[in-house]
């Protein structure tokens, strides 16, 4: 092996290993091959080096990564709210019909006893009186939460059957759902264009 291809064959390995070369020998210009010229490695001669990447660690393909849609947690969590409220005003509602029974027996108690309000018997009336409120107490909270909840239940439907798809970015600005609520009552809606 002549002493230039050993040269040519340093110099490559330090190329592949990103080393400077210099030549520690110059050319004596005894018959010898022309030595190359090696300019020194920098940052800006430098190849990068290309390794393969594993799956799992490469970059996400070019262009937006699609983000995943709410649809269905919105759908559900909307949907068991509306659900806990329906259960509610089912509660509220037996809970009424025990104080109506109450208020009913105390009355029966009052005509039984021939005992009027107003006059003697005062204890008796204030316990019917107080379980009258509570029967009507009972049964506004009841239908508060039969109302709310089946508002709830329905918008869960409805977002579920309307909710603009993934593809089309702009239906996300035309349709949005709109609750208002008012001294008179409370509005739940879909506002956009059908």
């Amino acid at each position: 092996m002549k002493f230039y291809d050993l040269r040519l064959q340093i110099r490559d390995r330090c190329k592949k290993m990103g080393c400077s070369y210099r030549d520690p020998a110059p050319s004596s210009g005894l018959g010898e091959e022309p030595r190359p010229v090696v300019k020194p490695m920098t940052q800006e001669t430098k190849e990068p080096e290309k390794k393969e990447v594993p799956k799992e660690f490469a970059p996400p393909p070019e262009g937006k990564p699609k983000a995943p849609s709410a649809k269905w947690p919105v759908v559900i969590s909307t949907a068991a709210v509306g659900a806990v409220g329906v259960g509610l005003g089912v509660g509220f509602f037996v809970a009424s019909e025990g104080k109506k029974d109450e208020a009913v027996g105390l009355k029966d108690d009052l005509k039984a006893e021939g005992l009027t309000c107003g006059g003697s018997g005062e204890e008796l009336c204030d316990e019917y009186r107080n379980a009258k409120q509570s029967f009507y107490d009972l049964q506004t909270a009841s239908t508060v939460g039969f109302i709310a909840g089946g508002a709830l239940v329905g918008g869960a439907v409805v977002m579920a059957i309307v909710w603009p798809e993934a593809t089309r970015p702009s239906a996300l600005r035309e349709l949005r759902p709109v609750v208002a609520t008012s001294p008179q009552g409370t509005y739940f809606g879909i506002s956009g264009s059908f």
